[in-house]
């Protein structure tokens, strides 16, 4: 299968888990508005346990879909065979020293952070696109990280990268793992 093909599908895969985790929160959103009785909350809280169970499975087929996406995107970048693995040196130490090292250290540092900030952006943008209908605040962080991370790629500066690199961390890790945590209950995005 070719790189770029395995990167379409492989985003396609993400993109496709990701509307049926929203239409679930859509759909489990329309039936909180209307529950009335005690007796449908009960039904629905049954329900949502059944959903729940997709929950635990969702952030690990997540994962593959992005570690499937950041191979085809270095494979995409390693036009010029820069990232190889050469076994006659894996036995010799001055081999390892002198050739092996040095092509593993340019093998991570031109192709392979490349390819992964590229599919950090490309997350940021599937999941925003997918979740601006159902959870807009979230979409407009998301969106936000893609927007400083196209404008600190633009401008070249690997100090400015660097920056958005961190920032763009810290502020995802606040909105979704620290601000839920302190509050009580469930946040309005979940």
């Amino acid at each position: 299968i070719k790189p770029i093909l395995r990167l379409f599908l492989m985003s396609l895969s993400l993109t496709l888990l990701e509307m049926y985790t929203v239409m679930l929160r859509a759909r489990r959103d329309r039936k909180l508005e209307t529950v009335s009785t005690e007796e449908e909350l009960h039904i629905l809280r049954c329900s949502v346990a059944k959903e729940s169970r997709f929950d635990y499975e969702r952030p690990v087929l997540a994962l593959i879909c992005i570690y499937g996406m950041t191979m085809s995107m270095i494979s995409i970048f390693d036009e010029f065979g820069q990232c190889f693995w050469n076994w006659e040196c894996w036995s010799d130490l001055d081999c390892q020293v002198r050739i092996l090292l040095p092509a593993v250290l340019d093998c991570l540092v031109q192709v392979a952070f490349s390819a992964s900030l590229l599919v950090y952006l490309l997350v940021c943008l599937i999941l925003s696109l997918v979740w601006s209908c159902t959870r807009p605040l979230a979409a407009s962080v998301l969106g936000s990280v893609l927007l400083f991370g196209i404008a600190a790629l633009a401008s070249g500066s690997g100090f400015l990268l660097f920056i958005w690199l961190v920032g763009s961390i810290a502020a995802l890790f606040t909105y979704f793992v620290a601000i839920p945590r302190s509050r009580s209950g469930v946040p309005a995005w979940y």
